[in-house]
């Protein structure tokens, strides 16, 4: 299991969890639905947003060939001979 899979379970257990206190309490019938699912749907977005900011880069060691700005031609050609007139 990759470590953002490993992160957002975790997440998602903890988010389980305080809905599921939150309605045992009585708190959620109070709340329109509509906030409910605004909360539900950030929340999510929130775990995934921090899932793939803390997981661990990778760091690749191939090399890069050097790219071309549009300063630089894209090849250079021999200087053509002057034809006599």
């Amino acid at each position: 299991m990759t470590f953002v899979r490993i992160y957002l379970v975790g997440y998602f257990l903890l988010c389980f969890g305080a809905v599921f206190a939150l309605g045992q309490a009585g708190v959620l019938s109070q709340i329109p639905g509509t906030w409910i699912a605004l909360a539900c749907g950030v929340a999510v977005a929130f775990g995934v947003l921090l899932a793939v900011v803390s997981s661990p880069h990778k760091v690749t060691t191939a090399s890069r060939q050097p790219t071309r700005t549009a300063s630089t031609p894209p090849h250079t050609l021999p200087p053509r001979p002057v034809q006599g007139r």
